[in-house]
């Protein structure tokens, strides 16, 4: 193969089985041509599919110099083949119902009713805008959760929220917490930073605190249909509210932060009387997804911190490889 640049260098590669050898050639305009420097690749190892995992190469300068450099460096890769290896498996938790008192919302729902709250509160003070708690504690129920067998994952952004991310190419220090799910080890950091906290106490004193607070946890005896699967009422009652879970034993349990209390099996729905919002309703439903992308942007330093080591891959069994 030749190659003409616009600085006058041809590079012609001979490539054999093993050996791989490239010379440069400076180009004159007349067309005469000098060797200038070679390349020589060994290919030391090469797998199923003769491509190569392992080689090295070495430089030379041509020159009567006795300053001519010449080098020499070794690499090696790894390529995952389809027959070879299997996305880990991955799930996400997905928001498919949202009542508040009595009517049902989406995430645009939300968010007009949100704006309009906020032009409310600005004609009204003339400009000032406090806290609005209401969006706070409906927007949670909109936020990215995944787990797998090991790890249970909540980003504090929405579908929408990351589709403008993605448009837009922002690449924002969202907020994320992660749950160890085999010791409640419970991190919280942002994407891209080093600075994680371990809240592990914390999260198992909330735990633990349920029964100190005189918190009554019944199973109540009915059942709901939620996403395809039978799901029992379980009704949690502290001295200032009652809250209704719908817990299915169909599913691996996950501990995911809506609930204070730890059920034999997975949340789908809850019913709760919020102070500044009212009765609220909440469906979910689990789907599998190929390639966990979104919560797989830690840092290096920050997998090390937490003992985390995320899988996109692993064999498979009948590969032999």
């Amino acid at each position: 193969t030749s190659l003409l640049l616009p600085d006058s260098i041809l590079l012609v590669d001979i490539d054999q089985a093993k050996f791989s050898k490239r010379s440069i050639f400076k180009l004159f305009p007349n067309g005469d041509t000098t060797l200038k420097g070679e390349i020589q690749r060994q290919y030391d190892r090469k797998d199923h599919y003769q491509n190569w995992i392992e080689r090295h190469s070495q430089f030379k300068q041509i020159t009567n110099s006795p300053k001519a450099l010449e080098y020499s460096d070794q690499e090696q890769r790894i390529i995952y083949y389809n027959d070879v290896y299997a996305y880990e498996s991955y799930f996400e938790i997905v928001p498919s119902l949202l009542v508040v008192n009595g009517q049902e919302m989406t995430y645009d729902d939300h968010l007009k009713a949100f704006e309009k709250r906020k032009k409310d509160e600005f004609d009204r003070t003339g400009g000032i805008l406090g806290s609005d708690l209401t969006y706070q504690i409906l927007d949670r129920y909109f936020y990215k959760r995944y787990f797998n067998t090991e790890f249970y994952f909540e980003i504090g952004f929405s579908d929408q929220v990351e589709k403008e991310i993605l448009q837009e190419r922002i690449f924002t220090d969202i907020e994320i917490k992660v749950l160890r799910l085999n010791d409640s080890a419970y991190y919280t950091g942002r994407l891209h930073s080093d600075r994680w906290f371990d809240h592990s106490r914390s999260y198992k004193q909330k735990k633990l605190s349920i029964a100190e607070q005189g918190t009554e946890v019944i199973k109540t005896g009915k059942t709901k249909q939620i996403n395809g699967y039978i799901c029992d009422q379980y009704r949690l009652t502290s001295p200032s509210k009652k809250i209704y879970y719908y817990v299915t034993e169909d599913l691996p349990f996950v501990d995911y932060f809506m609930s204070p209390h730890r059920f034999p099996g997975f949340v789908l729905g809850m019913e709760e009387d919020i102070d500044e919002v009212g009765t609220v309703f909440f469906e979910c439903a689990v789907k599998p997804v190929q390639y966990p992308a979104h919560y797989l942007e830690f840092t290096l330093d920050g997998q090390e911190k937490m003992g985390i080591v995320f899988k996109y891959l692993s064999f498979l069994s009948n590969s032999g490889n």
